[in-house]
């Protein structure tokens, strides 16, 4: 297996998408925290969302929580809609409950798969949410709740969301 010094001159050398997905696999299996700085460089420098996604299951398979933030950036990113719901997966493993308004933002604007992976993120929040945080999602998806232009399943769905957010404990 190559070292992170020559991983990261190998992607500076990939010709095609499918090396640096190779890339990004051997780094994953390192599981080395020092082959998070480039896992981030290459989420935050690539336009190919096959690229993104392959960095965020990698960041996600090291578990460190630090790069939660990195990720909802591009989770978060409007340029990203249709093609986030794998970054959203990766999210699970990282606890992101600092991020629940957010992810109940996209939830509300979003398609099922969205809604689906936001569900199942905010499921595997460990520990309590923030107070504020809690309230700022439950409004969010009150007020979601209140448009009767919804389809009933993106309603139920968000229906669903705000039940586990408001039985969820709060500090």
């Amino acid at each position: 297996m190559r070292s992170i010094k020559e991983l990261r001159a190998a992607v500076g050398n990939a010709s095609n998408e499918e090396q640096v997905r190779e890339i990004i696999d051997e780094l994953s299996q390192l599981q080395d925290v020092d082959a998070l700085p480039l896992l981030l460089e290459i989420l935050n420098s690539t336009p190919s969302s096959s690229i993104r996604n392959a960095a965020a299951m990698g960041l996600k398979d090291l578990g460190d929580k630090t790069v939660v933030p990195d990720l909802m950036k591009h989770i978060t990113n409007p340029e990203n809609t249709h093609t986030n719901g794998t970054l959203i997966y990766a999210i699970e493993a990282l606890d992101a409950r600092e991020f629940v308004s957010e992810l109940a933002i996209m939830a509300c604007n979003g398609d099922y798969e969205t809604i689906s992976m936001v569900l199942n993120a905010i499921e595997s929040f460990q520990g309590p949410l923030e107070a504020g945080k809690r309230q700022e999602a439950l409004d969010i998806l009150g007020k979601s709740l209140g448009d009767n232009s919804y389809p009933e399943w993106k309603r139920e769905m968000l229906s669903e969301l705000y039940e586990i957010i408001d039985e969820s404990d709060a500090v």
